[in-house]
Parts: C-alpha cells; structure tokens; sequence
C-alpha cells in the first residue's frame, strides 16, 4: 500500500511532468515556504507537503502576471478538481452551509487576480498538504497555511477519516467568515481524497508527459 510520503513523491513527479517546459514553475516535496516581511518581523517558514513555484519569497515581491498565467495554462484541471471538490461538498452533508450558500468558485477564472476572491499576494501558485493522521487543530493549521500561501490551496484526505475532517474544518473557517470573525479567505481552498487529485492530474495531462 502506497504511503502519504510514497504518494507525495508521486504526485510531486507527475506535477513536474504537467508542467514540463515551462520554465518558471518549479515544484517542491516537504520543503520550506519562506515569509519575511517587509517590515521585518520574524521569519515564519512552514514546511509544505507539495508545492509549485515560482515562488515570492524575497520581500516586496509579487507574481500576480506569472500566477495568472499559469492559472489560465492550468484551467481545464483547475476546472476538473474544482468540479470533484463542489461534487464532495454537496455530497459531505454534514457543513453548516447548504451547498447553495457556499461561495465556491465555479471556474479557474475565479483565481485569476483580478478576481476580488482570489489570494493575490500568495507566496506561491499551488499548496498542497496531504494528511493521513493528525489531530483536528493540525488539519485546521494545514488548511490556513494552504490558503495563505498559494494561490491555489488543495488540502488531500489521505484516508476517510482525514477528508472527512478537513471538510468539517473548512466548513468551519468559512462560518468564521460569514459571520465576520475573521478576514481570512478560505475560497481558494480546496479539499479532494488523493484518488481525486491523482487521477484530475493525469486525466490533464498532455500524453508525451506522462511519466513512465
């Protein structure tokens, strides 16, 4: 049976393969995401199970041209995991919103940056955490760190348990913003099993860059 770390690494080859020849997007497995700010406080780096540069880590910088660019390279599997994520959310049946009232996006257009939705300043353009243990305020942390640093955030349910729980976290950071407890956006926040990701991905994927 395939690890959490097995299917990382898996999917870290196949997102390299998606985005073979273009030179900007670089793709990391468990490394560090680099925050300074401007101001200079304290630097904050949170270790990211999957994620996809370019990456804005030096302060001053943003990427919002290049994101945008690769949003629109990207649409048809945005728009696939999109599709697999509001089919979970309709189906999960136990959130506080109906699914009418979730504001999900419906297309990859959403996160472009001139969408007032989309998380415009993001450190890099897809996060990825992927969970098959932890307790809840763990997979709480992960959905917050996906959505603060990509402009993309996928959070992966490695087993049953784990997807069922990030739903109901994610259902729960977006009842703290309807009920303006906080500013935080959780929109470009995605929860699929790894199945889902998996298959999207090579389902996406142009025939000469499929791994062997």
């Amino acid at each position: 049976m395939t690890t959490a770390k097995e299917y990382e690494n898996e999917v870290g080859e196949l997102l390299d393969a998606y985005f073979a020849g273009i030179d900007t997007v670089c793709v990391r497995v468990r490394k560090s995401l680099r925050y300074r700010s401007e101001r200079g406080y304290r630097n904050y780096s949170p270790i990211i199970d999957i994620s996809v540069g370019p990456f804005a880590e030096t302060p001053g910088t943003h990427l919002h041209n290049e994101f945008d660019q690769l949003v629109t390279y990207s649409g048809g599997f945005i728009d696939r995991i999109l599709t697999e994520f509001r089919q979970n959310y309709r189906h999960f049946g136990e959130g506080f919103f109906d699914f009418e009232e979730r504001n999900i996006p419906a297309s990859h257009r959403e996160f472009l940056s001139t969408n007032t939705g989309a998380n415009w300043n993001a450190r890099c353009y897809i996060a990825i955490e992927v969970e098959d243990s932890g307790d809840t305020k763990h997979l709480l942390g992960d959905l917050v760190n996906v959505g603060i640093s990509g402009r993309i955030g996928i959070a992966i349910g490695f087993n049953g348990d784990k997807f069922k729980a990030f739903m109901r976290q994610l259902d729960y950071l977006a009842y703290t913003i309807e009920a303006h407890k906080t500013k935080f956006n959780s929109r470009n926040i995605m929860v699929l099993e790894a199945d889902q990701f998996r298959t999207a991905l090579l389902d996406n994927m142009h025939p000469n860059n499929i791994p062997p």
